[in-house]
C-alpha cells in the first residue's frame, strides 16, 4: 500500500466506505461505474492499492476511504505472454501455480500465490499445450467437457513449468465460497446493516 494513502489511513480513520462505485471485470479492467478506466497512472494506483478485509471482501483503499469492488469473477485475473509467463491484472509476475480448476462455462481457474484468478478468455489459447488428457495428447473438447459427467472417469491434468496437476471440475457457483472471497461486497454490506436494524429494535430474533 502507498505510503501516502497509510498517512491519510491515519489523520482521516473514519471516512465511509464507498460501494457499487468500482468492479473489476472477466479481463482484468478496472470499471468505474461501468466505464473502463483507461488511465494508466490511475489504473497502476488502484492495483498498488488492491487488498482483502477479513470477510473475503475485495477493496481499493484510495486515500483515506475504502471502495469496495464488485468482482465479476475472481478477484485475481490472469494474462498469458507469448512465452507461456504468466501476470496478474496488476501486472505482477506470477511464480507458483498449486491448482487448476476448470469451470462449468469452460473458465479455466488458477490458484497461485496471490489466490484464484481467472485467466484471460481471449489468453486460454496459449495455455492450450499445457492440459492433458488421458493418453496424454492435447485436451479435446469432449473430454473437458467430460469432467462435469455424472459418472465422470476422464482425467485431464494442467502442466505447469513441467509439473503436472490434475484439473479439478467446479461450478463456477461454488468457486467464491470455496476460496473465501465476496464478489459482491454492496449484499455483505446491506446484509451487515440489517443485522444491526435487527439487533436494535428487537427484531432479531
Amino acid at each position: 500500500m502507498d505510503r501516502s494513502v497509510l498517512r491519510a489511513m491515519a489523520k482521516w480513520p473514519n471516512v465511509p466506505a464507498v460501494y457499487n462505485w468500482l468492479a473489476l471485470d472477466r479481463r482484468g479492467r478496472w470499471r468505474l461505474q461501468g466505464e473502463v478506466i483507461t488511465h494508466p497512472g490511475a489504473v497502476r494506483f488502484i492495483g498498488r492499492n488492491y487488498h482483502a478485509d477479513d470477510r473475503g471482501n475485495w477493496f481499493f483503499q484510495n486515500g483515506p476511504q475504502r471502495v469496495f469492488v464488485t468482482l465479476e469473477y475472481t478477484p485475481w485475473v490472469l494474462f498469458v505472454a507469448a512465452d507461456g509467463t504468466l501476470s496478474s491484472h496488476v501486472e505482477g509476475e506470477i511464480h507458483q501455480v498449486s491448482e487448476a480448476i476448470l469451470d462449468n462455462e469452460g473458465a479455466l481457474i488458477l490458484v497461485t500465490e496471490l489466490g484464484p484468478g481467472l485467466v484471460c478468455d481471449r489468453d486460454l489459447a496459449l495455455l492450450s499445450d499445457c492440459l492433458r488428457g488421458p493418453q496424454g495428447g492435447l485436451a479435446t473438447e469432449h473430454e473437458l467437457s467430460g469432467l462435469f459427467a455424472e459418472s465422470n472417469e476422464t482425467t485431464v491434468r494442467f502442466f505447469w513449468r513441467g509439473t503436472p496437476m490434475e484439473v479439478r471440475p467446479l461450478r463456477r457457483v461454488d468457486i467464491p465460497a470455496m476460496f473465501g472471497f465476496n464478489p459482491d461486497p454492496v449484499r455483505d454490506a446491506v446484509s451487515a446493516e440489517s443485522g444491526r436494524a435487527g439487533q436494535c429494535d428487537g427484531s432479531g430474533g
